[in-house]
């Protein structure tokens, strides 16, 4: 159902964004103030650069923000593990401790039956 409603966002966004750049195909001098002359553009240019622009700021904050939880991740993947590894040690000496327990008491009980 998410991914139903983000295609037809998607695609409304896509649709906005195709009619205003045929709407707005005006050439506009655009200037970053402390840097010299302008660079002639249409509007919707304009408005797509700002736009990926801000994407990409956007998704680099988001980036450099979780640093801290994606170290997390990793600390605890690797607690994980070693306690997966711990575990499976255990469990094979339990099965060998059991195993050896049976091998026992079978041999005192062979040795009872042949006496």
């Amino acid at each position: 159902m998410t991914k139903l409603v983000r295609w037809l966002f998607g695609l409304v966004a896509l649709i906005v964004i195709a009619a205003f750049a045929a709407s707005n195909r005006q050439i506009v001098e655009v200037g970053l103030a402390p840097l010299p002359g302008t660079v002639p553009m249409p509007v919707y240019l304009v408005f797509l650069l700002g736009l990926v622009t801000g994407g990409v700021i956007g998704g680099l904050a988001l980036w450099l923000g979780g640093w801290r939880k994606r170290r997390e991740a990793r600390r605890m993947k690797k607690q994980v593990w070693a306690l997966e590894t711990r575990l499976g040690m255990a469990e094979r000496q339990q099965q060998t401790s059991e195993a050896n327990q049976y091998a026992a008491q079978r041999s005192t009980a062979l040795q009872r039956v042949g006496s």
